[in-house]
């Protein structure tokens, strides 16, 4: 129950990255691996990551990534760094550098959930990396989009309610697919996409139910 209330805890917790934040945690690093606080020490260098999670929002992408960095053998950039959407001007060497310091043998990744549903983030990962690797957790598509919907009135009060959202016509059962809390669950429009540059093979898809009752 420890670790079920832990992961559920932490995805609740899921929300973007400002460039201030991802300047003050590269800053927090750098000052804990020079007093010994981290498992990897203040050499290795900073690598462009073979792995990403790429989605989806509300879907258990912060938990999966914190029971993955447990490894020894996986480091990972613990805030959102939203290159491949709303960062890739500022290029690769950028990006390298959010990126923690590794050793030989070791793994870099991070997760940006909104990735899989950027229509060129595919395209510009493929040119970076073909061979990456990515992992994208879903859940039930209702109750992603409730999630979501729970996050954005925390932060908006005054937004309408769900089903006023959710409906184009509640009489006749129509949904408006064009909102973005149920646009993001429909998972097979944003997943052709991806096939166009990466097989099957090369992507891992995490069930966000069994993660929190088995992860």
């Amino acid at each position: 129950m420890t670790a079920q209330s832990a992961l559920l805890e932490t995805e609740a917790q899921e929300s973007s990255t400002t460039d201030e934040e991802l300047a003050g945690r590269r800053a927090a690093n750098g000052s804990s691996e020079r007093g010994g606080a981290v498992s990897t020490p203040d050499y290795g260098e900073k690598k462009l990551p073979q792995a990403l999670i790429i989605g989806v929002k509300k879907g258990g992408t912060r938990a999966l990534l914190e029971a993955i960095r447990v490894h020894p053998d996986v480091r990972a950039v613990g805030v959102e760094p939203h290159f491949f959407d709303r960062n890739y001007e500022k290029g690769l060497e950028w990006y390298r550098n959010v990126m923690p310091k590794t050793l030989d043998g070791q793994i870099t990744m991070e997760k940006t959930p909104s990735y899989f549903v950027t229509n060129d983030a595919p395209k510009r990962i493929h040119s970076m990396a073909k061979d990456i690797k990515l992992i994208v957790v879903v859940r039930n598509p209702v109750t992603r989009a409730i999630s979501d919907y729970t996050q954005t009135l925390s932060k908006k009060p005054e937004i309408p309610t769900f089903e006023v959202l959710a409906f184009k016509n509640r009489t006749l059962g129509l949904i408006d697919a064009s909102w973005s809390a149920i646009r993001i669950g429909i998972y097979a429009l944003h997943l052709e996409n991806w096939l166009q540059y990466f097989p099957l093979s090369q992507i891992l898809f995490v069930s966000g139910e069994r993660l929190i009752v088995d992860p």
